[in-house]
């Protein structure tokens, strides 16, 4: 008998998606929750701590949170455990993680990536270990052993060797990337690949808010980002009418569902699914055939893809350059951004040490 595991994007319940904003939430996540109902077990990146708290000393330019009632959304969609492995789970500082993890628990869903936290999984002959993982590039807060589980890709090896040697199949949560461009890093391809090579597992990657390629190697399956699942538009916290808005390429989605048996991948499946202001959509075509593109990139020459990733990140980043003014600078000159940008720079140090492994290896 097969253990169905399906696998979700960035859930960030602000917004609209808080449920102290929203009651018609049933109606909205209704044909998704149905297909969610058939899986034995449902994973995501919970992105917005839950709990009541509305100040923080966090320094951020954008905080997320949902209040406490939001929890019934998870319950509704089927999910079992969330990874809290990312950049927004301390926005509300220890006391915001403590109030998540309450309710979380109150609630039965389990939950990992946080204070070297994993999940293990024995069900229908399978023994599964799940771990979550957050990169340095994403620049979270309290990133380190008793805190948000750092993705460091030596650690990170010697932990799935020693769950494998120990039976189990591995899956881990990374959240890393580059937020809105659907090409990931050379560098995270090659710790995927260095990560798959000699124990086969899964990686379910987030946190570039838009849908990135997938790709199989050895007996592995690597998912570099699912998009988000539901995100609505993001204030500031930090300059007043600042804001975030979703644009399309954010609102496209895919769920990526697994089928185990005697701790091997038998069966993969991709639905694509869409948020069109009133609903989730399942299978939508235009997302289907993106992703496609997405995941054949993956497969040029290294070199290549180096160059053909370097012409995207220009095109992206042209729009948002024009806007800075000094005027745009001036609004950010407050603790929360000037906190922000030395995290920014610490982080960047971090995430270069440890990259630094893979050098030679590939």
């Amino acid at each position: 008998m097969s253990l169905k595991i399906a696998l979700l994007g960035d859930i960030c319940l602000n917004g609209k998606f808080d449920l102290s904003n929203n009651i018609n939430y049933q109606e909205y996540f209704k044909e998704v929750a149905s297909y969610l109902s058939g899986f034995d077990c449902v994973l995501a990146n919970l992105e917005t701590p839950l709990t009541n708290r509305t100040f923080t000393l966090t320094c951020k330019g954008l905080h997320l949170r949902s209040s406490l009632r939001s929890i019934e959304l998870l319950n509704f969609l089927n999910v079992s455990a969330v990874s809290l492995a990312n950049n927004h789970i301390y926005d509300y500082g220890a006391k915001g993680l403590e109030d998540t993890i309450d309710i979380l628990t109150e609630n039965n869903i389990d939950y990992y990536g946080i204070k070297d936290k994993q999940l293990t999984i024995e069900d229908k002959g399978n023994k599964i270990s799940i771990g979550g993982y957050c990169c340095y590039s994403s620049n979270p807060s309290f990133c380190h052993e008793k805190g948000v589980n750092p993705l460091t890709p030596q650690n990170i090896a010697k932990k799935i060797k020693s769950n494998h040697d120990k039976g189990f199949f591995n899956l881990i949560s990374l959240h890393w990337g580059d937020e809105n461009i659907h090409y990931p890093r050379d560098e995270h391809i090659q710790v995927a690949r260095y990560l798959s090579k000699n124990i086969p597992l899964i990686i379910h990657g987030h946190h570039t808010h838009v849908i990135q390629g997938i790709e199989n190697t050895n007996e592995s399956f690597t998912a570099y980002s699912l998009g988000n699942f539901c995100t609505d538009d993001v204030p500031s916290t930090a300059v007043k009418g600042l804001k975030v808005v979703q644009q399309q390429k954010n609102k496209e989605s895919i769920i990526v569902s697994f089928e185990l048996e005697g701790n091997k991948i038998v069966n993969q499946h991709i639905l694509s699914i869409f948020d069109d202001g009133t609903k989730i959509q399942l299978e939508n075509n235009k997302t289907s055939q993106s992703f496609d593109e997405y995941s054949l990139a993956l497969k040029k020459d290294r070199d290549e893809y180096i160059k053909f990733r370097n012409k995207q990140l220009k095109k992206s980043n042209q729009g948002s350059e024009s806007k800075r003014t000094v005027k745009w600078f001036l609004r950010r000159l407050n603790y929360y951004f000037i906190g922000a940008y030395i995290k920014g720079k610490m982080s960047k140090l971090r995430y270069n040490k440890a990259m630094k492994f893979l050098q030679g290896k590939y």
